[in-house]
C-alpha cells in the first residue's frame, strides 16, 4: 500500500507540474493507482483516522486512572519577630514539606476499559468501512469509463462501417445500380449514429470528471484509465452438480 501511495502521489506531483493541461499528452491510471489517490487524499479517511487514534489512546491510557494522585506540597517560611525557647534562640527560617496520596474508583471503572475497547473496535470497523466504500466507488467509476470507452469505439466503428457502405451506395448510383431512396437509406443510417456517440461522449467526459474529483486530481489534468474488463471464468464440472438440485427443476420433471 505505501508503494502504491508513492506511485499515485508522483501521479499528483507529475499532474501539478503541465501546464497546460490542454496540451498535453493524458496520463494512463491504473486502477490501483486511482485507489490509493483517493485514500490518500479523502477527508473522510483522515477523519476516520484521527477519531481511531483518539478512540486507541483512551482504550490504551483506561487503566491509568489506578495509579494514585501523588501531592507533593513544600513551605519555606520566615518568621518576622525573634523567638526563643527555654533561653534558647529559634531560626527565624523554618521549612515543612507534604506528601499527600489519593485514589478514587467508581462502580463503573472496571466495565469501562471494555467500552472504551469496544469503541475503538467500532472505529476500526468504521475505518475499514470507509475505505470500502471509497474503494468501491472509484472502482466503479473506473469500469464505467473504461465500458464507456468501449461503446465509443464500437460506435466509431459503426459510424466507420456505416460510412463506407455509403460510400459504396453513392458509387453505385452513380453507376445507375441502386435507386435514390436507398442512396438515401445509407446516410440515415450514418447520421442515426452520430447523436450515440455524441451521448456516449458526453458521459465519458462527465464520469471522467467525477472519476478525477473522486481520486483528488486536478479537474483540469488530462486522465486515461487504463485496464481491462475481464469477467471472472466460470468452470462448471458434472461431477460438481447436485442431483438433487435438477430434479427440483419444473423442465427437468417434465421430462421425467
Amino acid at each position: 500500500m505505501k508503494t502504491q501511495i508513492r506511485a499515485a502521489l508522483s501521479l499528483v506531483a507529475s499532474f501539478l507540474l503541465v501546464i497546460p493541461a490542454g496540451t498535453a499528452a493524458a496520463e494512463e491510471i491504473e486502477l490501483e493507482t486511482a485507489v490509493a489517490l483517493a485514500l490518500s487524499s479523502n477527508l473522510g479517511i483522515e477523519s476516520e483516522l484521527l477519531t481511531v487514534r483518539q478512540k486507541k489512546l483512551i482504550a490504551d491510557t483506561w487503566w491509568n486512572r489506578f495509579y494514585p494522585t501523588v501531592n507533593a506540597t513544600t513551605t519555606l517560611a520566615r518568621s518576622n519577630t525573634e523567638r526563643s525557647i527555654a533561653g534558647a534562640d529559634l531560626p527565624r527560617w523554618g521549612l515543612s514539606a507534604g506528601l499527600d496520596f489519593s485514589l478514587i474508583l467508581t462502580l463503573q471503572t472496571i466495565p469501562g476499559f471494555s467500552l472504551a475497547r469496544l469503541d475503538y473496535e467500532s472505529g476500526l470497523i468504521d475505518l475499514a468501512d470507509a475505505r470500502a466504500q471509497i474503494e468501491r466507488d472509484v472502482s466503479k467509476q473506473f469500469y464505467d469509463l473504461l465500458l464507456l470507452k468501449e461503446q465509443i469505439a464500437l460506435v466509431e466503428e459503426q459510424i466507420a462501417t456505416a460510412e463506407r457502405r455509403y460510400d459504396q451506395a453513392q458509387i453505385n448510383f452513380d453507376n445507375g445500380l441502386i435507386d435514390e431512396f436507398t442512396l438515401l437509406s445509407s446516410q440515415v443510417q450514418v447520421e442515426n449514429l452520430r447523436p450515440a456517440l455524441t451521448g456516449f461522449q458526453v458521459a465519458y467526459q462527465q464520469t471522467l470528471l467525477a472519476f478525477q474529483n473522486s481520486v483528488g486530481l486536478p479537474l483540469t489534468a488530462t486522465v486515461d484509465p487504463v485496464g481491462t474488463i475481464a469477467p471472472p471464468t466460470l468452470i462448471i464440472r458434472y461431477d460438481d452438480i447436485d442431483e438433487s438440485q435438477l430434479r427440483g427443476r419444473f423442465d427437468i420433471q417434465q421430462l421425467e
